[in-house]
């Protein structure tokens, strides 16, 4: 069958516009980081970093039997550094973020049954030099300087066990 050039375009429009991340990641093996990470509710604790993890992107919500609903907020590096996260929440540090990547998955790179519907993309770090700032590819698994104008998702942490 042949399509039309109307009818291309439909598609190609369709397909180039899906959301972000809705892809399921593609795993050769078990995930590395299963034996360390425990989920409960909207959060997800790392015993070997003490450190606890929203399970959702910012802007998304979790909902028990459903995982994490809405949309990741994007925004520029200032936007996510400059707002008051509350009850201790902040954005990681780079080598943090690090650690909640599954180098068995790729794009994205982590265990989306731990944290589900993450966006194959950069997600924002604490870290700037002024001209650049850091990003943490949940689609590659590196991390790069980015334009700090450009606009990204967010995973906030905060220290210490939570439940």
């Amino acid at each position: 069958m042949r399509l039309g050039p109307k009818a291309m375009a439909y598609i190609m429009s369709s397909v180039c516009c899906l959301p972000v991340g809705l892809v399921q990641a593609a795993c050769g093996g078990a995930p590395s980081t299963s034996s360390r990470l425990t989920a409960k509710g909207g959060s997800v604790y790392d015993s070997e970093t003490d450190l606890t993890w929203q399970r959702c992107s910012v802007g998304m919500k979790w909902v028990e039997a459903k995982g994490c609903i809405g949309v990741a907020t994007r925004g520029t590096w200032k936007e996510a550094n400059a707002t008051p996260w509350k009850e201790g929440w902040r954005i990681p540090a780079p080598e943090e973020l690090e650690t909640i990547l599954e180098k068995n998955c790729n794009n994205p790179s982590i265990d989306e049954r731990v944290f589900p519907k993450t966006a194959s993309d950069g997600y924002w770090t604490n870290r700037s030099d002024g001209t650049a700032c850091w990003t943490v590819s949940f689609s590659d698994g590196r991390t790069t300087t980015s334009f700090c104008g450009a606009n990204f998702a967010v995973r906030l942490v905060r220290a210490g066990k939570e439940f």
